[in-house]
This record gives structure tokens, C-alpha cells and sequence, in this order.
């Protein structure tokens, strides 16, 4: 009787555990959807959305599984409005801004959302926007930003962060492509955010003309950035447009193609960054 109870109770936790696991599928037919318990929802097939997908529970991964996510018009793509929530593992595409990581205010930020292993693909205005958020993690991404996709879009993002602080950027291959003198195009871009690490990432640039803006960094009044071991060719300039910014500090990055033949003045030498 004893071994006959130990066996049911170890079927009954598996059950619990497979069942606490399971993914909630999303198909063509979902959308548009909005998420509001928390669980592990995964893309079954490529979905073309003419709205965003809103993430309104905490606690939730949305696994895109290999999948696209694409628009049908112009609107932003995954908007995350919740704590702990991951975005991973697909494609997402044609979106003014790919994924949107929302808070409130200074009295209502969004904490702990990861967003990983994500190709992103002809976004207009941000591939990944984070206004009024905390602890968010940027993570192994192939981030693809060609500001002329759009006539009426002169300046996007790559990312862009806004009153956003204790962020870590990590592992991403980041490429901007602008098409003529007009348009400009920023790797990383921030507002009012603080406790930013850059680390690992790849950056590469391409542009059909001579006096086109690449840019790797730009800032506004914003503090305590570390840029670590990246490698950036053909972006031309380190920043762009930036003003009332503290704290920022370079160490181990590899610079190629660049105008830049140093570091700006506001940005602390930590030691081997190399400008070829």
C-alpha cells in the first residue's frame, strides 16, 4: 500500500508538472489577442497580426517557436505592459516597433521582461523600445534596422531606451542600413536612463552615401553606460546627438570603419578599445 501511494504521488506531481509547462497555442486564428493570465503561450505556425499582441499578465513567456510574427499594417508588434515576461525564439517583422517593453510612470515601472533570441526584421521607427522599465535584458538577438523602408521615417532605433534603468544588452549581432544623407540610424538610443550594460554585441553598418548618419550610441541625460567588449565596422559615427550625459565608460571594444578615431570626450577610457 505504501509503494502503491508513493507511485500515485509521483504520477500525480509529473501531471502537475506537465501540465503547469504545457504551451498555450496561438494560431492565425487568435489574433488579434490580448494575454491576461499567466503561462507559457507558443506560436504554432507564422501569424500575421493587424494589431499588437499585449501582454498584460505577469509571469508569462511567449514563445514565438520558431515562427513569424508579422504586420498587416502599420503597428507595433509585442507590447509588454506586465512583470517577468519573456519573448523569445522567432521571427517578428514589419512592425513600427517590433517589441514595446510599457510602463506607466516613475510610480509604475515594468520589471524583469528578457527578450532573447529574436530575429527582427524591417521595423520603421524601433526594433526594441523600453520606456519606464527596470531589469530588462536584451539578449543573443539579430536586430536588423534599415531606416528606409519608409519615405516618411527619417531617425530609427535599433533600441531605444527610455527612463529605463539596469538594463543589460548582450550578445546581439546589431546591423543598420541607410539609404541616403536624410535618414539616420542609431544602435542604441536612450532618454533619461541609467545603469545600461552593452556587452558583447556585434555591430555593422551599410550606406549608399558618403555623408549617411550610422550611429553606435545616442543620449540624452542619461548616466553610468559601460560598453564592453564590442565590435562595431562600418558604423560611422560612435554617437549622435547626444547631450547631459554622465558616467559612460568604454572598455575592450574593437572599432572599425569608423570617423571616429577616439573616444568622445564624455565617454571614460577603461583601456584596450581599438580604432581601426
Amino acid at each position: 500500500m505504501k509503494l502503491f501511494l508513493t507511485k500515485s504521488l509521483f504520477s500525480a506531481l509529473a501531471l502537475t508538472s506537465t501540465t503547469a509547462f504545457a504551451c498555450n497555442p496561438i494560431t492565425q486564428a487568435d489574433v488579434p489577442i490580448t494575454i491576461t493570465s499567466p503561462g507559457t503561450y507558443c506560436l504554432t505556425e507564422n501569424v500575421a497580426t493587424p494589431t499588437s499582441i499585449n501582454i498584460e499578465s505577469m509571469n508569462v513567456t511567449l514563445d514565438l517557436n520558431g515562427n513569424t510574427l508579422s504586420a498587416t499594417r502599420i503597428t507595433n508588434g509585442v507590447v509588454s505592459t506586465a512583470d517577468n515576461v519573456v519573448i523569445k525564439n522567432g521571427t517578428i517583422a514589419n512592425f513600427a516597433s517590433s517589441v514595446v517593453i510599457l510602463g506607466q510612470n516613475h510610480s509604475s515601472y515594468v520589471h524583469s521582461n528578457t527578450i532573447e533570441n529574436i530575429n527582427f526584421l524591417r521595423s520603421s521607427s524601433n526594433n526594441i523600445f523600453t520606456n519606464y522599465a527596470k531589469n530588462i535584458k536584451i539578449l543573443n538577438n539579430n536586430i536588423n534596422m534599415d531606416v528606409g523602408i519608409r519615405s516618411n521615417v527619417t531617425l530609427a532605433n535599433a533600441i531605444k531606451v527610455d527612463r529605463s534603468y539596469d538594463l543589460l544588452i548582450k550578445g546581439n549581432n546589431i546591423s543598420l542600413k541607410t539609404p541616403d544623407s536624410t535618414k539616420t540610424a542609431v544602435a542604441v538610443s536612450s532618454l533619461q536612463s541609467s545603469n545600461v550594460i552593452i556587452e558583447d554585441n556585434t555591430f555593422l553598418g551599410q550606406y549608399s552615401h558618403g555623408s549617411a548618419t550610422l550611429a553606435l550610441l545616442s543620449s540624452n541625460d542619461s548616466a553610468r553606460f559601460l560598453l564592453k567588449n564590442n565590435t562595431s565596422n562600418g558604423i560611422r559615427n560612435f554617437v549622435y546627438n547626444t547631450v547631459y550625459s554622465v558616467g559612460f565608460v568604454a572598455t575592450g571594444n574593437t572599432i572599425i570603419a569608423s570617423s571616429s578615431t577616439g573616444l568622445p570626450s564624455y565617454i571614460m577610457d577603461g583601456g584596450n578599445n581599438l580604432f581601426y
